[in-house]
């Protein structure tokens, strides 16, 4: 097992740091033009590590349906990886306070209000 774990982090890493930052230049400026675009057609101001975040939602709906496949599961890694240095990158040392802000958590998990959790909640995959 620790072979799969050990392989799907090679994979990713080789992606993140190789292959695709190759083909769409750094990270950073690569998530700050999708999220402007994307700020542009909801209307709502979307930062670079949020549009990891909603990637990696996007890999785990299609995991819902296809969870045996791999490439998947390599892309949910490589945007978790990404996302966590974005956060960073914009003065945020710990993450936990910027995932928990996007559940609508504390910096201790705690929940603290309306936010998106009522909407993870309630979603169901189908």
């Amino acid at each position: 097992m620790v072979k799969v774990r050990k392989s799907l982090l090679d994979q990713a890493d080789k992606l993140i740091c190789g292959g695709r930052e190759a083909d769409y230049g750094d990270p950073r400026k690569n998530f700050s033009d999708i999220a402007a675009g994307w700020s542009l057609i909801i209307d709502k101001k979307i930062k670079p590590e949020e549009v990891a975040l909603m990637m990696a939602w996007l890999k785990i709906a299609r995991l819902f349906k296809t969870p045996d496949h791999v490439d998947s599961w390599v892309d949910l890694v490589g945007y978790a990886a990404l996302g966590g240095e974005l956060a960073q990158k914009m003065g945020n040392t710990d993450t936990t306070d910027v995932l928990a802000s996007y559940a609508g958590g504390d910096n201790n998990g705690n929940y603290v209000g309306p936010s998106r959790k009522a909407t993870l909640d309630s979603l169901e995959i189908v």
